[in-house]
């Protein structure tokens, strides 16, 4: 019996994720698309996000072509929308196996250096490429009861930083710490969250 991918997940401009009807997951290694090996693929572990990738256009496997193809707009429904690219980013303890299959389309911006990696929909659920690597759960959150002190040093750090950042390179402009510090972190149950310019959903 052949092995049956997951379908491929991408968004609208919205940052609404949903999976392509036919084209399969596909990733990348260096300038190569590839179908993913079935042993790298599993159910996205908890803790994990989904990103958008702003600019990029999602490439997903044809298996009646035999062929990588791009997604530029698909059909959803009664409505044509336009694709955008999605990825998963690993909780700890993961590593990924191969970046998002996509094609970087004109003025797309620069994305954070956030570990990638290919994601797909499949029998109801999300699935990535990585391999567990380190099954220790010392990493976890829940185990460190510290979350008030580590509040109070992330927003004393983060004042400074903003302070030299903005400051000095800009010292006739009066900057609102508090708003530029609320736009760059939040605090969720506790743990340290940054926002980046690009849409993200945790996985829980």
């Amino acid at each position: 019996m052949s092995f049956e991918y997951p379908r491929l997940v991408l968004s609208d401009p919205e940052g609404n994720i949903f999976d392509h009807p036919s084209l399969k997951l596909s990733g990348r290694s260096g300038d190569r698309f590839l179908l993913p090996a079935p042993s790298e693929l599993m159910p996205l572990p908890k803790g994990s996000q989904l990103f958008t990738l702003p600019g990029r256009v999602p490439i997903g496997w044809d298996e009646e072509k035999r062929s990588f193809v791009p997604s530029r707009k698909v059909r959803l429904g009664e409505k044509e929308v336009k694709a955008t690219a999605a990825a998963a980013f690993l909780p700890p303890g993961y590593i990924r196996t191969s970046l998002p299959a996509t094609q970087r389309g004109h003025g797309a911006p620069i994305l954070p250096l956030w570990a990638y990696s290919a994601v797909g929909w499949k029998d109801g659920r999300f699935w990535a490429t990585g391999l567990l690597i380190d099954p220790n759960p010392h990493w976890h959150p829940k185990y460190f009861k510290n979350d008030g002190l580590l509040k109070r040093k992330v927003h004393a750090s983060l004042s400074k930083i903003l302070r030299i950042a903005f400051f000095n390179n800009f010292p006739g402009v009066h900057w609102n710490i508090t708003v530029l510090r609320q736009k760059m972190f939040s605090f969720e149950d506790g743990n340290v969250r940054c926002l980046l310019p690009l849409h993200a959903m945790q996985i829980v």
